[in-house]
């Protein structure tokens, strides 16, 4: 059911953005005895205008400040995937389904059946999701529907090559002539749509790891430069100039440059492997909760 369907990402979503850093990881600290996140009321955030840019930057002033925004990233990232999950499924489905069903309904057309004969014998073999398309545009035909009415009722909300495959039904129908060599090149274009898919996928997953581990390296990199400068900070005689450097706007400015990497590697990432944005939530969930930690927990280093 549709409230299903949304209710199961908002929940996950709440969880992660408020119970999670709020409740769930200040309980575990104080379990084992560390006064080091307090939850909710301990949110530190200032603002910092630069001298430079004159506009204010976020200053995160306590672990729970880091916490509370990462993970609320985390949690609205993990609902739109949850959210749009099925609906990719259900593309991908269709995509491998068109592979049987076009074969199938130019067996059917060869024998001598109409094409709307052979829609009907080819629910008989499909299953869902496809069949459930295709049955509700026998029944729109059977009611009366022009064919191209029906098909764009049905149709319209599948991905764009799935219409371009589908929509051969329909120049068969309404051609009069040799239905089944339509078929038959819709059955190429279909073929060469679906290998396509996964040379694209192979070719370019490697490139996913690649950008993953530059995002992180980048993220990485600024816990050793803060570490670096506040054990330099505390030589104040050797280095007095280093006292005037800010480690909580240090900190702020690569965590929130680091979710912005995040954000943006993580589209470019699903849009190169999938053709579509429906996993970059699912990238962003999971590397903000990963960079979220290693900023949030990085002073317990010294602790």
């Amino acid at each position: 059911m549709k409230w299903r369907r949304v209710l199961l990402p908002f929940s996950i979503a709440m969880v992660l953005a408020l119970v999670v850093p709020c409740y769930a990881i200040p309980t575990l600290f104080k379990f084992f005895g560390i006064e080091y996140v307090k939850g909710l009321g301990n949110v530190r955030v200032g603002l910092f205008i630069t001298p430079i840019y004159r506009f204010p930057i976020p200053i995160f002033q306590t672990p729970d400040a880091y916490l509370v925004l990462g993970f609320g990233v985390s949690g609205i990232a993990m609902g739109l995937y949850l959210y749009s999950r099925d609906i990719y499924i259900e593309h991908s489905v269709l995509r491998r389904q068109l592979l049987e069903f076009i074969p199938l309904l130019a067996s059917y057309v060869r024998t001598g059946a109409t094409i709307l004969h052979a829609l009907e014998n080819a629910l008989k073999i499909i299953r869902p999701p496809l069949a459930t398309y295709v049955e509700r545009f026998v029944l729109l035909i059977k009611l009366g529907e022009d064919p191209s009415e029906a098909f764009r009722k049905v149709f319209g909300v599948v991905p764009r090559e799935v219409r371009a495959i589908m929509n051969a039904v329909i120049i068969a129908m309404v051609s009069g002539g040799r239905v089944e060599n339509v078929l038959e090149a819709a059955e190429r274009y279909v073929e060469q749509i679906v290998r396509m898919d996964e040379l694209r996928r192979h070719r370019l997953a490697e490139y996913k790891t690649v950008l993953v581990l530059a995002v992180m390296a980048f993220a990485i990199a600024g816990v050793v430069v803060i570490e670096l400068i506040e054990s330099v900070a505390g030589m104040a005689v050797t280095f007095p100039t280093a006292q005037k450097v800010r480690i909580d706007f240090l900190a702020s400015s690569y965590f929130i440059t680091s979710l912005f990497l995040i954000i943006v590697s993580s589209i470019v990432v699903s849009r190169m492997i999938t053709g579509s944005m429906v996993l970059a939530p699912k990238y962003i969930s999971i590397l903000s909760m990963v960079v979220t930690l290693m900023y949030a927990f990085r002073g317990l280093v010294r602790i």
